[in-house]
């Protein structure tokens, strides 16, 4: 919705892991299986936002040197102070939408790929 975002996260057998939401005052946070060496649900979610909202929304929260931009049509990176990707994130055209598909988290070493649910809970 405008004022927040929810997010469940998904193993690739469909095991529920955790939920995550933010109602635009804070993150909360429900791990729901504990599985291997996951990351943590609020960084999964903060970097879910990081590929829904605008890079001029985050420019004045980013530490001094960081930057976040759209290099190419279909990558946003986010880049440290000394130039190097932090994290990526790929979009694809779906509906005549840019929509995100896929963070590659550079540092934690991980990979989320992003599935969008109508109002219905089918694709």
């Amino acid at each position: 919705n405008e004022t927040g975002v929810t997010l469940v996260g998904f193993s690739v057998t469909g095991i529920r892991l955790f939920k995550a939401v933010y109602d635009g005052a804070g993150i909360a946070t429900e791990q729901l299986a504990v599985v291997g060496d996951l990351p943590p649900a609020n960084q999964v979610l903060a970097d879910i936002m990081f590929a829904y909202w605008p890079p001029a929304s985050w420019h004045a929260r980013l530490p001094a040197g960081w930057a976040l931009a759209d290099e190419i049509a279909s990558t946003r990176v986010l880049r440290d102070a000394a130039g190097g990707a932090v994290f990526e994130i790929d979009y694809e055209n779906i509906s005549g939408a840019r929509e995100p598909v896929c963070v590659r988290h550079k540092i934690f070493g991980y990979e989320i790929r992003i599935k969008n649910l109508d109002e219905t809970g089918e694709d």
